[in-house]
């Protein structure tokens, strides 16, 4: 009877023990997939906003394009013709330096002859078996001193060179600010006249001449005008009658000189 007690207490505690686990089971289980839902849920927030940011970016890209799609649509002449301004400007110094360059090639070149045929005709003329020791160290030190006096005035003509190189820039530069401005000056002519042009064939009287305009046209002083009916603006505006006197001024007067007549004639009787 006690072993059978025991043996049903084993068992009661074997099952306790079993439900034990599965419930651990279960509810580890049920963490893990809560767990993977929230990771899901914040894979999820990370793509929508990554989403939401190359949309933006999309967006900015496609107004960039559109700004950059109108500017070349409206781009201006004057730039163009600019452009090419600058374009012929440098096609002329290339073609200058390329010529610089021919012709110092072609300096080298003469130098390099001229200084190979110098040496080998010394050396033909010159009997060196005929020198002593002294003699040689003597003609080797003057070959020294010579050798570091070319040396020397190479780098004088390398320093010359590059400072007028710099010069050269120099001058280049401004010749093109030079260049720019006459063709911005021609530009601006050009646009005067087309004005001038257009005022011109515009219906008479149909746009009045102000001084505003007659600065951007360029009009002479004595050809000015304010009102076309009237003709060219005077250069003097004085009076040139003077007013009436009043009426008993003039009776004034004209009794006065009858007065000065009749005593010059009682005078002359």
């Amino acid at each position: 009877m006690h072993g059978y007690w025991l043996k049903n207490r084993s068992l009661n505690e074997y099952n306790m023990y079993s439900r034990r686990q599965s419930k651990a089971v279960s509810s580890k289980a049920v963490l893990d997939s809560g767990k993977d839902v929230e990771t899901l849920r914040s894979e999820i927030e990370n793509e929508q906003r990554m989403t939401e940011m190359l949309d933006l970016s999309i967006d900015e890209l496609q107004r960039t394009i559109d700004a950059l799609e109108q500017q070349v649509d409206h781009t201006d002449i004057a730039d163009e013709d600019e452009w090419k301004v600058r374009y012929y400007t440098q096609v002329e110094v290339n073609e200058q330096l390329e010529r610089q360059r021919d012709w110092l090639m072609e300096r080298v070149e003469a130098a390099r002859n001229q200084s190979q045929e110098g040496v080998s005709a010394l050396l033909a003329e010159l009997d060196l078996d005929s020198l002593t020791e002294s003699q040689l160290l003597r003609y080797l030190k003057q070959l020294e001193k010579d050798r570091n006096s070319l040396y020397n005035e190479l780098r004088d003509k390398e320093w010359k060179l590059d400072q007028e190189s710099k010069t050269f820039h120099k001058y280049n530069d401004t010749r093109k600010a030079y260049m720019t401005e006459i063709t911005e000056a021609m530009l601006n002519l050009e646009a005067m006249k087309s004005r001038l042009r257009t005022f011109e064939g515009s219906e008479n009287g149909s746009i009045a001449k102000c001084p505003r305009h007659l600065k951007y046209l360029n009009i002479l002083p004595d050809q000015r005008v304010i009102d076309p009916r009237k003709g060219p603006i005077r250069k003097t505006a004085a009076v040139r009658s003077l007013p009436k006197l009043n009426t008993a001024d003039k009776d004034f007067i004209d009794d006065d000189d009858m007065l000065d007549k009749q005593s010059k004639k009682s005078a002359e009787f």
